[in-house]
């Protein structure tokens, strides 16, 4: 095992926000012929919404993973059918139906560049960006925080960084999710509620900061690049590595 520094920050600069949508970008349409738009959306043409807010990972000062978050219109309220009706319903079950008119936000659109799969960086960065200083800067009540993706991914990467999840109901299928989910691994919409499911370690996380994460020293990074795998993005948040770093993150600077 080798050691990693990954520096975690909000993207806030223009030229940072484009970064994370080009990685964005190149990652979907890579992987799943998925592509963006600001002003025309529509699903069934694989034509998907940017995130409002991005967050940063880097090592070395690159830029080896991003995530988003929906403030503005959630994507599992906009195309996930689920009305008010619907949250309240979940809240209730979850002993606090007083959050119906808190904030909402959705992380989405978590991705790591070609060359760091696989080394536990993703799932790391995943988790530690469920930190209150990404989903709730400023904030004086923690949103109700949605989400939408297939259950394997709430399985293997919720479950397993410790984020508890909610169900709401099963997400409609379109074809823009035709190479992500399928019928043996559905998609389904579900919330967290982040001062109550998310593990105190990764809500009171600082953000930005500099951690120290173990990860396999499997290749080297400069020679697969030199075979070209790192020009671009790649993986998606169901492929992602484990890291021990998930048990106990150390703090660099």
């Amino acid at each position: 095992m080798g050691t990693t520094q990954l520096e975690i920050r909000l993207a806030r600069r223009s030229a940072e926000k484009i970064a994370c949508r080009y990685l964005i970008e190149q990652t979907y349409g890579r992987h799943y012929d998925i592509v963006f738009s600001k002003t025309h959306i529509d699903l069934n043409q694989k034509i998907e919404p940017y995130p409002n807010h991005y967050v940063m990972g880097l090592v070395d000062g690159e830029l080896v993973a991003c995530a988003g978050l929906y403030t503005e219109n959630t994507y599992v309220q906009r195309y996930g059918d689920v009305g008010e009706a619907d949250i309240a319903r979940t809240l209730a079950a979850a002993g606090h139906p007083e959050r119906i008119d808190w904030p909402r936000r959705e992380y989405t659109k978590l991705v790591v560049r070609d060359g760091w799969n696989g080394m536990g960086l993703g799932r790391f960065f995943f988790a530690a960006t469920h930190s209150r200083d990404f989903i709730c800067p400023g904030e004086d009540r923690p949103p109700v925080l949605l989400a939408c993706a297939k259950l394997s991914v709430f399985r293997n990467l919720y479950d397993a960084s410790r984020l508890r999840t909610r169900t709401i109901k099963p997400f409609p299928r379109y074809k823009v999710h035709e190479l992500y989910s399928s019928e043996e691994d559905p998609m389904e919409s579900r919330l967290l509620l982040p001062d109550v499911d998310i593990d105190p370690r990764w809500y009171n996380l600082k953000i930005p900061g500099t951690y120290e994460i173990e990860t396999p020293v499997m290749h080297s990074i400069d020679a697969e690049r030199r075979l070209g795998a790192g020009d671009g993005a790649g993986g998606s948040n169901a492929a992602i590595g484990r890291s021990a770093a998930l048990d106990e993150p150390r703090v660099i600077m």
